[in-house]
């Protein structure tokens, strides 16, 4: 069928237009080079975001704090995700940054926007609720 046909017999058994969730994965499009850089860098680090997210797992969390994290997020991501982490009545600092990057993983439509916005997710995060030193 060729590789057009097959990316959008892919895209149409993926559920396209039902929230993404990387769709472009299952045509073929993973940056493998991004995603060992990315798995380095976190194995080298394990310790400390484990750490990290230990400490948010205590955290408290409320709702307005996203203002503060927000403005780090693409401007068309920015209202859907403080929605999401106001409706899902966060409690702690890191269900609030599972919300976040659930909407990354989940309802994004392409590896590399996904894997954009997570970085920021990540950046954002870790500069308003830094780990304790």
């Amino acid at each position: 069928m060729g590789e057009e046909g097959d990316r959008q017999d892919v895209t149409q058994r993926e559920g396209q237009g039902s929230g993404g969730g990387f769709m472009a994965v299952h045509a073929g499009e993973i940056p493998v080079e991004k995603i060992a850089e990315q798995l380095g860098s976190f194995l080298s680090n394990f310790d400390s975001i484990a750490e990290t997210y230990r400490r948010w797992t205590e955290e408290k969390f409320v709702p307005d704090q996203m203002e503060k994290v927000n403005p780090s997020f693409p401007e068309a991501s920015r209202p859907m995700i403080e929605q999401d982490v106001r409706t899902s009545k966060v409690e702690t600092v890191y269900s609030a940054y599972n919300v976040a990057t659930n909407y990354a993983t989940h309802r994004t439509r392409s590896v590399r926007t996904a894997f954009d916005l997570l970085e920021r997710i990540n950046r954002a995060f870790q500069q308003q609720f830094p780990a304790a030193n």
